[in-house]
C-alpha cells in the first residue's frame, strides 16, 4: 500500500496546480499593493521611562520656545517705546529750532536804537525828558465790586504821555 499512496501523491492535478498558482498570484499583488499605499503602523508598547523621556523632551522645547516669544516680545515693547522717545525728542528739537531761530532774529536787533528804548521804556520803566510816566494798576487790582475791569486797566497799565 505504501507504493500506491506514493504514486498517488505523486500525481499532480492541472486545476488544482492552476488555482494555487492564480491565489499566489493574488497574494504577490495584494502585497505590492499594500505596500504601495499606507503601510499599516504596528503600534509598540513603549515602557514608562520612554514615554516620561519624551515628555521632558516635549516640555523643554515648549519651555524654549515659550521663552523665546515672552524674550521678543519684551524686545518688541523696549523697541516701540524707543521710537516713541525718537519721536518726541525730533518734535522737541524742531522746536527748539523755531526758538533759537527767533533767539536769532532778536539777537540782529539788539543793537538797534529803536530796540534799546523799546526794553527801556518796558522793562525799565525809563522815559525822556519832558515826557509823564502814568501807571494803571493790573487788571485783576483794578476790578471793581461788579468783577470788571476798568478799560484803561485793559491796556497793560502803563501810558506814557508827552508833554508840552
Amino acid at each position: 500500500m505504501r507504493k500506491r499512496k506514493k504514486a498517488e501523491s505523486n500525481i499532480i492535478d492541472l486545476g488544482e496546480a492552476r488555482e494555487k498558482r492564480r491565489l499566489k498570484k493574488e497574494l504577490e499583488l495584494n502585497k505590492k499593493n499594500k505596500m504601495v499605499r499606507k503601510p499599516k503602523r504596528i503600534k509598540e508598547k513603549r515602557s514608562k521611562g520612554e514615554i516620561i523621556r519624551n515628555n521632558r523632551i516635549r516640555y523643554f522645547v515648549f519651555f524654549c520656545a515659550l521663552f523665546i516669544l515672552v524674550f521678543l516680545g519684551i524686545s518688541m515693547v523696549s523697541i516701540v517705546d524707543l521710537k516713541m522717545q525718537e519721536n518726541k525728542a525730533a518734535a522737541l528739537q524742531e522746536q527748539l529750532k523755531a526758538e533759537k531761530t527767533k533767539l536769532q532774529h532778536e539777537l540782529t536787533l539788539i543793537n538797534t536804537p529803536e530796540y534799546i528804548e523799546q526794553q527801556a521804556r518796558m522793562q525799565l520803566k525809563m522815559i525822556k525828558p519832558g515826557e509823564l510816566l502814568y501807571v494803571f494798576p493790573k487788571a485783576e487790582e483794578a476790578t471793581g465790586s461788579e468783577g470788571t475791569a476798568s478799560p484803561e486797566t485793559l491796556n497793560g497799565g502803563d501810558t506814557v504821555v508827552k508833554a508840552n
